[in-house]
């Protein structure tokens, strides 16, 4: 029998990416003798060697024993490390107090990163006394060194008075200077303040120049400012076409207004969707824009590949004027040894990093590729996440797959899986496949064979060789662990408890029915544990609830919701810590569930971590965009954040959805700021689909009749639905008619948001649908 674990193939995103080499045994002892001596370098790249396993196996442990030896000689990049693994609970335990104080060893030596890093904790009150004013002087340290992020989180506390009076000018010049660099958020958020007239004089013109720049680098944000920008003839000649192609490009990343500007132009604009491909490709060509439609270092090369030798001095002409993509395609040529250039991994990695700090997010993801491989650069992992956690924030999905690939080889398996399904979301398949064979190892997600045969079905069917010869394994894997069960199961004479029944026997098909039926024994008693908790929590007496929770933990170590369960009774009783690492278990067994992300963010909220809240409710809107209560736990953030108008916005997301309570917030937000009144829904919004599922119609009736009479119908679809339609509430996403079938198409078209379909029954069930409403701008701008 073939083991599907050993089939993972990774690092197929780019084409001139290697596997990492190793270096020699020697090179190891080496510095291993130098370290032992005292060699505070020679300590600092032996801590990296065993953080990334590089000539050496990986060992997070001697990278903490190392890391911390360089520290404490002052090395400021080993006491940045050192810092971020205390942060992250890498090789030692999670400790954001010495996070901060070798953070601050290092921004006290000068390191920028260093510097942003620790006004992040400031700002936040992780591991130190939350201070604005100290996490703004932190964010100037690094910002007058002209450090790009440092600079925009600066602007950023100016622009959403975040511990200050608002200040347009002053997040103007932040903004600038670090849009200037190339850096994508920036660029937009520079556009939006020309745009707005905020900290400078109205000019629309500036404004398309920041979002092109912006959107040049595939930045979603960037992308549909400048489509709007032509859809409304701003700063530009009116062009519904050059409007189609860049809410086109927003959309691909995911940009959800994107989405529905596009369909609303194109029906205006009476152009097929075959006839903005075209055109957009022409456009393409003719600007020579690389990286937009297609896997940004594939188009770069192929466009190098063009270049000719008579042509090299008008090209490096254009290099030294600062334009970004022709630095990155100049950074291929002399990576490559191609078109007349000679390889040249150092002047490659120059210039990877002019186009980088230029804004290019394909030369940030290659260049993070560089310092992985200690091509052309030294060898530095925090630097090759640095700038890969850039390209892949800003939407580039083969930057994306690379992150998630790295974490995979660091066995930070939650965040691998995390990236790793943005990726595969976008539709890439080497990310389909490796997410896959994620789930059939259990390795940052809970072990599903079956999804990880829906994620192989997805590649296989883009063709990918790899993912077809994957699921052909798993699929006879499967077969023979079914025929070996059946096989046993007709061998073995019945244990003394009584004959196996067919429910015992199919309970795990891979298994002998033993064992089958001892595991069957210990989910039955986990689940009594479990509702006991339940029992317990309902009554007040958590501490019963936490011990019935961690025996059923004991029985069933793979159910997401226990864990959650026992996360929640642990901050009922002041116990956040514990409550925050629980579940962090349970976000990794079940990292698809919005609920989940919902719970951490609850628990983050009471602890009075606010940032790190609203983090988590967002990550959960993004998964079920159809829960009012994330919406208005938003709006009380932003309120304590004295963001009111994010604040309103939210609450009438909250009150669209028919949450109780938003109406409140929504008038004790205009007694403090009357202006709001003026803010009303908003007018492009995003229709969408969710069901509830029950196996028979008498259920579905029940339930119908239960949301009739005002109950929730995100808990009421956890509670009742047939997996997996029991998870997200039952979302489906966006709402398109043409995707239905007749039997449901001719009950839900007609269908008013908010309204409850009749029960419709199909052949996976009893289906009762609501559509609703969710404002695209929102959930854009989060």
């Amino acid at each position: 029998m073939k083991f599907f674990k050993h089939i993972l193939i990774l690092f197929y995103a780019l084409s001139f990416f290697l596997l990492p080499a190793f270096s020699p045994a020697g090179e190891i002892d080496e510095l291993s003798s130098k370290a032992e001596q005292g060699h505070v370098e020679a300590q600092f790249k032996l801590a990296d060697a065993y953080y990334s396993g590089t000539g050496t196996r990986k060992n997070l442990e001697q990278a903490f024993f190392w890391y911390e030896k360089a520290a404490q000689q002052g090395h400021p990049k080993a006491q940045r490390a050192l810092g971020a693994m205390y942060e992250l609970g890498k090789g030692t335990a999670k400790e954001p107090e010495q996070a901060a104080f070798w953070y601050e060893k290092a921004a006290e030596q000068g390191l920028a990163r260093a510097q942003t890093n620790l006004g992040i904790l400031y700002e936040t009150g992780e591991g130190v006394a939350q201070n604005h004013d100290t996490a703004r002087m932190w964010y100037e340290k690094a910002a007058e060194q002209g450090y790009a992020r440092g600079q925009t989180y600066l602007g950023r506390m100016y622009e959403l008075s975040i511990g200050v009076a608002v200040d347009y000018t002053k997040a103007f010049y932040w903004y600038e200077k670090a849009a200037e660099q190339g850096y994508a958020r920036a660029q937009t958020n520079l556009g939006a303040l020309y745009e707005a007239g905020q900290g400078v004089e109205q000019n629309y013109e500036q404004a398309v120049v920041w979002y092109t720049k912006a959107a040049q680098q595939r930045y979603a944000r960037g992308q549909f400012y400048l489509g709007r920008m032509f859809e409304q003839g701003l700063g530009v000649e009116k062009d519904l076409a050059q409007a189609s192609i860049w809410y086109t490009k927003a959309a691909e990343l995911g940009h959800i207004r994107a989405r529905q500007q596009l369909a609303k132009v194109q029906s205006e604009h009476g152009k097929t969707d075959e006839k903005i491909k075209e055109e957009k490709q022409g456009i393409a060509d003719q600007a020579q824009v690389e990286g937009l439609t297609a896997a940004p270092a594939e188009k770069e090369k192929e466009k190098t590949e063009q270049i000719t030798a008579p042509a090299k001095d008008k090209y490096l002409a254009a290099v030294e004027t600062g334009d970004p993509d022709s630095q990155n395609s100049l950074a291929l040529l002399y990576l490559n040894g191609s078109e007349g250039y000679a390889r040249d991994a150092e002047k490659a990695a120059y210039w990877f990093r002019r186009a980088a700090e230029n804004g290019s997010v394909a030369a940030q993801n290659n260049l993070g590729l560089l310092y992985m491989n200690g091509e052309g650069v030294e060898k530095d992992q925090q630097e090759a996440m640095l700038w890969l956690q850039k390209a892949a924030e800003a939407g580039i999905v083969e930057a994306q797959s690379n992150l998630g690939q790295k974490y995979y080889f660091e066995e930070n398996y939650q965040e691998a899986a995390f990236w790793l399904l943005q990726a595969a979301k976008q539709g890439l398949a080497n990310a389909q496949n490796n997410l896959a064979v994620m789930y059939s190892d259990g390795l940052g997600v809970e072990q599903n064979k079956e999804r990880a045969k829906y994620w192989l079905q997805k590649a296989a069917d883009q063709g990918d060789p790899t993912a077809r010869q994957n699921l052909t394994m798993l699929i006879e894997e499967q077969t023979e662990a079914s025929v070996n069960s059946l096989m046993q199961s007709d061998s073995q004479e019945p244990p003394s408890s009584g004959p196996a029944t067919a429910n015992n026997s199919g309970a795990t098909a891979s298994m002998p029915v033993t064992e089958s039926k001892q595991d069957f024994g210990s989910l039955q008693a986990a689940t009594e544990h479990f509702h006991k908790g339940n029992l317990y929590a309902e009554e007040g007496q958590f501490i019963s609830a936490i011990s019935e929770y961690k025996r059923a933990i004991e029985l069933d170590p793979n159910n997401s919701n226990t864990y959650e369960n026992l996360a929640i009774a642990l901050a009922k009783t002041g116990n956040f810590k514990d409550a925050l690492k629980i579940m962090q278990t349970a976000i990794r067994l079940s990292p698809d569930d919005a609920m989940k992300y919902a719970t951490l963010g609850i628990i983050y909220h009471a602890d009075n971590k606010l940032q790190e809240a609203l983090e988590q409710y967002i990550r959960s809107v993004r998964l079920n965009p159809g829960h009012g209560e994330m919406y208005y736990n938003m709006a009380m953030i932003y309120s304590e954040l004295g963001q009111f108008e994010s604040a309103y916005k939210c609450c009438l997301q909250a009150q669209s959805l028919g949450y109780a309570g938003s109406f409140e917030a929504l008038i004790e937000l205009q007694k403090i700021m009357p202006e709001l009144s003026a803010i009303s829904d908003d007018e492009n919004v995003v229709l969408n689909l969710r069901h509830i599922v029950t196996s028979t119609a008498a259920e579905a009736e029940l339930v119908l009749g239960r949301l009739h009479g005002g109950e929730d119908f995100i808990q009421l679809a956890s509670q009742y639905s047939l997996p997996p339609f029991n998870l997200n509430g039952g979302y489906l996403g966006p709402y398109d008619p043409k995707e239905l079938i007749p039997v449901i198409s001719e009950v839900v078209v007609p269908l008013t948001p908010l309204a409850f379909s009749p029960v419709i029954e199909t052949s996976t069930g009893f289906h009762i649908f609501q559509k609703f409403m969710v404002g695209a701008n929102l959930l854009a701008s989060q």
